[in-house]
């Protein structure tokens, strides 16, 4: 797990930006020291109608969904940018014994709806990492309230900018949360782009 000091945080999605994927967050972050010392974002809409979306560190017991998400992501969502084999090629990187040995290492966090794990993503030395959404959540604002969950965290730990390999799926996704393509990169698992964005 990560050490006390990380972020745990409570995001507020109202019942009309579930629908239509819109949102506005805000964060008045307060650090993470245990389970009842929470920071706050939320969206204000006009309906008023809030939804509470916890963002937190994910534990041990967590490692055998998060793979699971993690891999049906990968082979719903990615399906059009890589090929079958380039996909199964990254499911033994995560692997619920992969996870876990992450989770045991370094931050990794999760957000739930109704109790149930529908996102998660990772953060290690000044790098964001595994952001994945399970589809029929995706457009609603949950990646982009993970990534600013995890700027947040960076930055509390001195980051000046983060980086990140983003897919031929989620590049134009970050380009839009304002990172920048640096190179191309090739693996066995299929091409990415290494991104960095400079942290305010």
């Amino acid at each position: 797990m990560p050490a006390p000091g990380g972020f745990a945080a409570l995001y507020m999605l109202s019942r009309k930006a579930r629908r239509a994927g819109i949102h506005a967050t805000a964060r008045l972050g307060s650090r993470f020291r245990g389970n009842d010392d929470w920071g706050f974002a939320f969206s204000a809409l006009s309906d008023g109608c809030m939804f509470a979306i916890p963002i937190r560190p994910a534990i041990d017991s967590d490692a055998k969904v998060i793979a699971a998400l993690i891999q049906r992501t990968l082979r719903v969502s990615n399906a059009a940018d890589y090929s079958v084999a380039e996909i199964s090629r990254l499911f033994a990187s995560f692997s619920a014994g992969g996870m876990l040995e992450r989770i045991q290492r370094q931050d990794v966090f999760v957000a739930e709806i109704d109790g149930e794990i529908v996102a998660t993503v990772g953060y290690a030395g000044g790098e964001l990492w595994a952001l994945f959404v399970v589809p029929e959540r995706q457009r609603l604002g949950l990646g982009s309230m993970l990534v600013a969950h995890i700027e947040a965290h960076a930055r509390q730990r001195g980051d000046a900018q983060l980086a990140l390999s983003a897919s031929l799926t989620g590049v134009e996704f970050y380009e839009r949360l304002g990172y920048h393509r640096i190179r191309a990169l090739t693996h066995r698992s299929g091409a990415t782009y290494a991104m960095v964005k400079a942290l305010d």
